[in-house]
């Protein structure tokens, strides 16, 4: 199997496919209308899962060594809101739980209210905050695909400090089971095809032997 030709035909489609959403982006005004970034969000998010199993197969048969390194002072280091954050490396996964609890029906549930109690202070999230956080994840999905052999080394460094670690949640692989985040049965858009390529490339290539 060509990994290294799979992987550059569909990191080329995902490269189009992010031009277009940077060009959605930048002729909108701000803040973004909701009918640009729900569209926008609709794609980027199947990109990002799409683009994390490239990184898998790009790592893999990586082997590396883990050195003890002082962790640093994050006390001094400067707090940028325009900071391009890292790309997620995993999946996030699926709170069963959580889920459950919100299908289940509130009646007889009874109302208890504490006067006098004290009440946290949550700062409000306004709309210009998460469309800050969109465009975030655009450019740190921009700089993935752009260097996939830098976010393997990543992975492989991440994956070998949790190989390390006792069984437990910490343990878990990059993927989660089942189908990857933001699928679709009924694919109507191009990445939603490159997104199914990417898993069936992703699940056949951690389960050939390196």
């Amino acid at each position: 199997m060509d990994w290294q030709g799979a992987i550059n035909v569909n990191r080329e489609a995902l490269q189009r496919i992010i031009a277009v959403l940077f060009t959605m982006a930048g002729v909108a005004t701000a803040p973004l209308p909701r009918g640009v970034r729900l569209p926008l969000l609709r794609v980027l998010r199947p990109a990002e899962s799409a683009v994390r199993r490239l990184i898998v197969i790009a790592a893999r048969g990586i082997n590396v060594k883990l050195q003890n390194r002082a962790a640093p002072d994050f006390s001094k280091l400067s707090r940028k809101t325009d900071h391009v954050p890292s790309f997620a490396l995993f999946d996030r996964r699926k709170r069963f739980a959580e889920k459950r609890a919100a299908l289940l029906p509130h009646k007889g549930v009874p109302r208890l209210t504490i006067w006098n109690a004290p009440k946290s202070i949550v700062a409000p999230t306004t709309r210009g905050d998460h469309e800050a956080r969109v465009m975030l994840r655009l450019k740190a999905l921009q700089n993935a695909l752009n260097d996939l052999p830098k976010q393997a080394q990543r992975l492989a460094r991440h994956q070998a400090r949790r190989s390390t670690l006792p069984a437990g949640p910490k343990c878990v692989g990059p993927l989660r089971p089942g189908y990857p985040p933001a699928h679709k049965k009924r694919a109507d858009h191009a990445v939603d095809f490159i997104l199914r390529e990417c898993h069936a490339l992703a699940m056949q290539a951690r389960a050939a032997p390196t």
